[in-house]
């Protein structure tokens, strides 16, 4: 008996398995285009897939979740992540996990961990998760597949989707987190469309004793953070077997902190003085992290091409990842730090550039169904470090940044 799992929520943390003797007839007509990269009937897949629906993820979110880590909560097999903005070592049954928008990879050849710092969850239809390894879209799904399915127009009259939320732990004002959106959508039997803005602003981040959280100088975190989601989808009905369809989107979450994570004097807290780290007002950083993306998709669906089902797919994916400055630690005669010491601070930045096409023919001969195409990538990046002047920087405990 083949086994489908499908997430069952309670209080944002609780999944299940159940067999398909017990599966309710809606649940056997859910449509998903992960597995086999087209549109199956969930029951006729033979691997662990597990579908959030609107509701679900919202209803976690709602708990204080960001993205990755309500996907940690109704997906078992995915990691748990962390408060900030990497979903480094969150993995999929133990392994990395291939992330997609609408089945274009934001996977890189040179890997940084920012596949789910790239949508407000706004725009977010469902998340099918398709559990196991697989190469069904290339490499990098060593655990499995995360395939983010945005919202779309589903009516021809004009609709309109709008959300506003506000939320603090009364810590001096300076906790609040607060998000507006706002979406258009509608159309006719030939031409529907859907147009988003989604705008969130987060600020300090507390304990339960009111103390502000250490920020991530790692990996880089979210506080006083700043995220913009903008996103425009069109699908034309060429006849009645033909769609094309046009989407794209500008992501960008950036961080403008004043507060820092202060290092003590020429950085004795990480030399033998941990008392001494702490968090301070005066952050002086010109260019702070942030994550900018821009995605372009255009799709051809056609159902009766020579006999087959043809499904086209061209896609441009744009984005330029920042750090924060980190200290790497080098040994020089004659330092005056302990052990011949001295830091050098330097902060990353890198932009990729991916441009592909996805080609896929479906033919049916009775009860067998055989899919084929061709895939093609073309991905560059560049990587350049700024460096800082280290005394500025070891006088204000890592603070100053000139």
């Amino acid at each position: 008996m083949i086994l489908i799992k499908k997430p069952l929520y309670k209080l944002g943390l609780v999944a299940m398995a159940i067999s398909s003797s017990t599966i309710q007839a809606s649940d056997i007509e859910k449509i998903v285009v992960t597995a086999q990269r087209g549109d199956t009937v969930i029951s006729d897949i033979a691997a662990t897939m597990w579908v959030i629906d609107q509701e679900q993820l919202q209803s976690t979110l709602n708990t204080g979740a960001d993205l990755k880590n309500a996907i940690g909560r109704l997906v078992p097999s995915f990691d748990f992540g962390s408060e900030g903005r990497t979903n480094f070592a969150q993995n999929l049954r133990g392994r990395s996990a291939l992330v997609m928008i609408d089945g274009v990879s934001l996977n890189s050849m040179r890997e940084i961990s920012r596949q789910l710092d790239s949508i407000d969850p706004f725009n977010i239809a469902r998340i099918e998760v398709l559990s196991g390894a697989t190469s069904i879209y290339g490499a990098g799904a060593a655990g499995g597949i995360i395939n983010i399915i945005t919202k779309k127009s589903t009516e021809s009259e004009l609709s309109v989707e709008a959300k506003i939320s506000l939320a603090s732990q009364f810590e001096s004002g300076d906790d609040t987190n607060s998000s507006l959106a706002l979406a258009i959508s509608g159309g006719n039997d030939v031409l529907k469309g859907r147009l988003s803005a989604a705008y969130s602003q987060t600020e300090g981040a507390f304990d339960a004793d009111g103390n502000m959280i250490l920020p991530d100088i790692t990996q880089t975190g979210l506080q006083y953070n700043t995220r913009v989601d903008l996103m425009g989808n069109f699908q034309v009905a060429l006849n009645d077997s033909q769609q094309l369809s046009l989407s794209a989107q500008y992501y960008e979450s950036e961080q403008d902190a004043k507060y820092g994570t202060y290092l003590g004097p020429n950085l004795a807290g990480i030399f033998g003085r941990p008392e001494l780290i702490e968090v301070r007002k005066g952050l002086m950083l010109e260019d702070q992290p942030s994550t900018e993306r821009t995605m372009f998709t255009l799709q051809y669906k056609n159902e009766d091409f020579l006999g087959h089902t043809l499904l086209t797919q061209l896609f441009d994916r744009s984005e330029a990842l920042s750090f924060f400055p980190f200290p790497a630690i080098y040994r020089v005669t004659g330092s005056p730090l302990p052990g011949s010491s001295f830091p050098l601070f330097g902060s990353s930045k890198q932009e990729t550039d991916v441009q592909g096409m996805q080609i896929t023919l479906n033919k049916v001969f009775g009860d067998l169904s055989i899919n084929y195409g061709v895939d093609w990538q073309d991905e560059s990046f560049s990587a350049d470090q700024n460096i800082f002047d280290t005394m500025s920087a070891l006088k204000s405990g890592g603070l100053q940044f000139d």
